[in-house]
């Protein structure tokens, strides 16, 4: 089923999307930060609730068209999924070295505060970083639970109608562009992802964080049909791109997770993607 020329759903869903998520932060931010902080997984089914709300009352489709299910794994995309992090912060190694930010290899901030950690926690230092090792390792899998939530929204529901409407590329931006709105409230509430000093001018550049991590989610989407990798990878990066933070000494408008360095590396990615899926045909029959 196809609802061209009519964009009210879309409409509804975004202000819907937005406007609880605003409530909650704002709800909860009154109350106490640290359960702000705590509540924050919760807050990512956020998307998928008003994916509910606005089909059921607007669209009345199967949410399968929306690529929203669990009925198809394609393997060779985990992969991708789980090391897509991994290559942003390889690729901003050597422009960090060119723009004159410090590398540090030993990560020894991160060890710091696991020796730290473990003498609050009272627990052996060497024991305490195995948990931290098998965290690491399951934490993309653990974390494409709550991101599930938040892909249904971006990938699933935003993609397919913009698509419909628009077409596929403008889609692919729209529904990122949707995504990093979407996190305004927690961004001009406590800064999140930079300080609470450079939270306005954070809020901006989120919107190309977003955008550019979006082209490779999608591409997740289009090349599985539903969003069952594009959570794995959301929840890849959301495990993994925070070692930028241990690797390059910088603020965070400069480094990492959702700085220059980050976004740099990001865009190198979505132009690649970008011509991948929109030019290379085109440029063979030429």
């Amino acid at each position: 089923m196809n609802s061209q020329g009519n964009i009210n759903d879309i409409v509804a869903y975004i202000v819907l999307s937005i406007g609880l998520m605003s409530v909650a932060i704002a709800a909860v931010a009154l109350i106490s930060y640290i359960i702000l902080l705590s509540i924050l997984p919760v807050l990512m089914f956020i998307p998928l609730i008003s994916v509910l709300i606005v089909n059921k009352f607007m669209l009345k489709r199967k949410l399968s068209e929306f690529g929203i299910a669990i009925n198809k794994i394609d393997l060779k995309y985990i992969a991708p999924a789980i090391i897509y992090p991994f290559i942003i912060i390889g690729l901003s190694i050597p422009i960090a070295y060119a723009i004159g930010v410090k590398v540090d290899w030993t990560l020894s901030q991160l060890f710091s505060e696991l020796a730290k950690q473990s003498q609050l926690a009272g627990i052996p230092y060497e024991a305490l970083l195995m948990i931290f090792m098998v965290q690491i390792v399951i934490a993309p899998f653990f974390n494409a639970i709550f991101a599930f939530g938040e892909e249904s929204g971006w990938r699933g529901y935003l993609l397919t109608r913009f698509e419909e409407e628009f077409g596929l590329e403008q889609a692919i931006i729209l529904s990122g562009f949707i995504w990093g709105l979407w996190h305004w409230p927690l961004i001009l509430a406590i800064g999140y992802d930079y300080t609470y000093e450079t939270r306005y001018i954070g809020a901006i550049i989120f919107l190309v964080f977003t955008i550019a991590i979006g082209v490779f989610l999608s591409w997740l989407r289009i090349k599985t049909g539903n969003v069952l990798m594009p959570a794995l990878a959301h929840g890849a990066i959301n495990a993994y791109i925070g070692f930028g933070t241990y690797l390059f000494i910088t603020d965070r408008l400069t480094g990492y997770p959702a700085g220059a360095l980050s976004i740099v590396s990001e865009c190198i990615i979505a132009a690649i993607i970008w011509y991948y899926l929109f030019y290379k045909k085109k440029s063979v029959n030429a």
